[in-house]
């Protein structure tokens, strides 16, 4: 290509292109760049990556907000490959030669799935913008709705990776609870054929109170979070409860409730103060939302995966997703929905008796992925609604053997759900519910000893040590570089080191996830500071980052 100096921004960061534009077939022709000045643009302040469909050299207003924060990236995508080569052959390269700002490319032959996924790992960030400078609105829209469903799911892994020594705090307090705990895994079929309701905190809660009340001791009555406080309000105590919130809110919201002893079905994420307010049975259910170390656990004491919550994705691994997967789990038919509404029916959030008003604002922030409003089905919705609308319908679709019921019709419709507002108690036998559930708890406990789960921790604890020491001695070999004229980024006892660190099982569980989340953070500040030792930089601010998760670790265990 015949850019010049002033492409090889372009060139330079990706060669590739050059390379992809000399072999692929496509239309050369003249390209009419929009201008970002001339259109209404609102830039989100809060957003850390600006992601731009399609391209223009013309972008001062962007460049002014990118210049804004340090914090900020701007990422042009284009499937046009002729605009690609425009930007080079026009001189427009030098753009690239901004480190912040980048340019991805999507050929025919990748889906705009896999495009998304991969492009969120580079930028696993949940406030994100968009800004449109193509015709097509349909394909901006789509483009759109992707990005943000993959963002949600990669920023929310990546944070629990930066801090999952947080996360682990509650798993080391609720992993001596397996000592008294129930295994739900043992409850397949158990309530075969007896209908379930499953109950979420949506506005259309309070008008289906008294089919509620009618469905009592003849099916069962299941609520999970915010839901089991609502449904005390009204004075009715579910048959089951579920939670697997790790934040004190969760515990701020069920503090409220007065079914302290149904059974509680929870995960080992939990915040722990819950289980601790909680005086009936506790029911365990294998979730994988616990990550590594929770897994671990589980294979060391036994515990057997029944694959409860198969089918379901990182974008609704909701409370009410798990009581869904586990009523079907559990043989329940028909199952009914009420209060999940997924969307601001009557213009609230929540139905009475939950949270305030101001409690509402605070949670919210539409300049993140997962909390961007959309309208569907003329309701407002947000982002994370609708994907886990999108799960709750897909599990109803894959499994046709069940009847499902939308007890309501308030809220987002589920394809495959009839809406009946009159459920015709009548129609199923009177049941000793609770007594019928206290059976299976009582019959289905672990037999775990309070001392072998203490064993397995200090197993843990002992690798978190010899982790520590064996960074620090890497740490020794790194300042031993750290000398005036050396160009070394790493020695060979070093390499050694790194290879006896990763054999640790504490490494393998935590620490592997937290240096790959934390390696993109740190890349960012080496573009700040401009550091003539890349490696060197990446790896002394790393290990000394890991240092500090260690001694958080341990001194929890």
């Amino acid at each position: 290509m015949d850019g010049g100096e002033v492409g090889m921004g372009l060139e330079s960061r990706y060669p590739e292109l050059s390379f992809i534009t000399s072999v692929l077939d496509y239309e050369k022709r003249d390209v009419e760049w929009s201008r970002t000045e001339e259109l209404s643009l609102n830039l989100p302040q809060a957003a850390q990556v600006l992601y731009v469909y399609g391209f223009s050299p013309h972008i001062s207003p962007l460049l002014q907000w990118l210049n804004e924060d340090t914090l900020r990236d701007i990422v042009f995508i284009e499937e046009d490959l002729s605009v690609v080569a425009r930007i080079s052959e026009e001189g427009h390269g030098h753009l690239f030669s901004h480190e912040r700002i980048h340019l991805r490319l999507r050929l025919d032959a990748e889906s705009l799935d896999q495009f998304s996924e991969t492009l969120v790992r580079d930028f696993p960030f949940e406030n994100i913008g968009f800004v449109n400078l193509k015709m097509d609105q349909e394909a901006y829209e789509k483009l759109k709705m992707v990005l943000l469903r993959k963002s949600v799911v990669e920023s929310a892994v990546s944070l629990e990776l930066l801090h999952y020594q947080k996360l682990f705090g509650n798993l080391k307090a609720n992993f001596p609870l397996f000592a008294q705990a129930c295994d739900v895994g043992r409850w397949k079929g158990a309530f075969s054929g007896i209908p379930a309701v499953i109950c979420g905190a949506g506005p259309s809660l309070r008008g289906a109170k008294e089919q509620i009340e009618k469905m009592q001791n003849r099916g069962i009555i299941m609520a999970g979070g915010s839901a089991i406080t609502a449904l005390s309000s009204y004075h009715i105590v579910p048959d089951l409860l579920f939670a697997i919130d790790p934040n004190h809110e969760e515990f701020i919201r069920l503090g409220l409730h007065t079914a302290f002893d149904s059974p509680l079905i929870y995960g080992c994420r939990l915040q722990p103060d819950v289980v601790q307010a909680h005086i009936g049975a506790l029911a365990y259910a294998v979730t994988g939302t616990g990550g590594a170390i929770e897994t671990w656990m589980e294979e060391q004491l036994g515990i057997q995966d029944p694959r409860i919550l198969e089918g379901l994705s990182g974008e609704a691994l909701s409370v009410t997703a798990v009581a869904l997967k586990c009523a079907i789990y559990f043989g329940c038919n028909p199952i009914t929905f009420a209060g999940i509404d997924l969307s601001y029916s009557g213009g609230s959030r929540y139905t009475e008796g939950v949270v305030s008003d101001m409690q509402c604002a605070l949670e919210e922030n539409f300049e993140k992925a997962s909390d961007t409003r959309f309208r569907v089905e003329g309701k407002v919705t947000m982002a994370k609604w609708l994907m886990e609308r999108d799960v709750i319908q897909d599990t109803i679709k894959k499994n046709p053997q069940v009847t499902f019921i939308d007890g309501t019709g308030k809220g987002l419709m589920f394809d495959g759900a009839s809406v009946k507002q009159d459920w015709e108690a009548h129609q199923y036998e009177l049941r000793d519910i609770k007594g019928l559930i206290h059976e299976w708890t009582e019959s289905s406990k672990f037999s775990i000893a309070a001392e072998t789960i203490e064993e397995k921790l200090n197993l843990l604890k002992q690798s978190f040590k010899k982790c520590h020491e064996i960074i620090s001695e890497i740490l020794e070999e790194l300042e031993a570089l750290n000398v005036e004229g050396e160009t070394r980024e790493e020695t060979p006892r070093e390499a050694v080191l790194e290879m006896d660190l990763e054999e640790e099982i504490a490494y393998q569980l935590a620490l592997k996830g937290a240096a790959y989340a934390w390696t993109f953070h740190i890349k960012k500040a080496l573009q700040k500071e401009s550091s003539k030792r890349p490696l060197f930089f990446i790896k002394s601010r790393l290990y000394r980052k890991l240092q500090l998760f260690i001694e958080e670790y341990v001194r929890s265990i």
